[in-house]
């Protein structure tokens, strides 16, 4: 039988009173480049967790990024070879009138590269904004739930207005 060896919880205090509720969860699958793991959760929370140094005593790792970008993020987390970050956010507080994570999510754009060797917003590479770059749409409101997807020097990915996108990953 498996043995549990790691085992962190990905939600915090502080997290929820910036969102404003508890509806959270994990709806991504993780990514790993080189000895960290990075994951998303549906409260707008990415973080790196170093797996060369996993505490099986105490079942942790110690975190070596964590940015929050807003709102929820359903799609996995994609990295390219340089081991950056790309990841999707919808746009669901925002239509719950939820200030914080909406105003947040306003500053961050719903496609977003992240280098997480920086720390904070100094990781944010680029960011995409739906509203500006696509016009009018269907529901514009409605963000990324799809995970992107990487092929040559683009990355690609959907949106919830019904719009196929790609971006210069540079």
């Amino acid at each position: 039988n498996p043995q549990l060896v790691l085992k962190m919880p990905l939600f915090n205090d502080e997290l929820v009173r910036k969102v404003g509720d508890v509806n959270s969860s994990i709806e991504s699958s993780p990514a790993v480049f080189k000895n960290i793991l990075y994951v998303a959760n549906s409260s707008g929370r990415v973080v790196g967790i170093d797996l060369s140094k996993v505490d099986l005593e105490k079942k942790t790792a110690p975190l070596v990024y964590d940015i929050w970008l807003g709102d929820d993020i359903d799609t996995s987390i994609v990295m390219d070879e340089e081991g950056m970050i790309y990841v999707g956010l919808e746009q669901e507080r925002c239509r719950k009138t939820h200030v914080a994570a909406c105003k947040r999510q306003e500053e961050v754009g719903e496609i977003v590269k992240l280098y997480p060797t920086k720390k904070g917003d100094e990781s944010i590479v680029w960011r995409f904004f739906q509203k500006q770059n696509l016009g009018v749409s269907r529901n514009p409101e409605g963000g990324v739930y799809a995970t992107l997807s990487i092929y040559k020097t683009s990355v690609y990915t959907t949106t919830h207005s019904g719009h196929l996108v790609a971006l210069d990953r540079k």
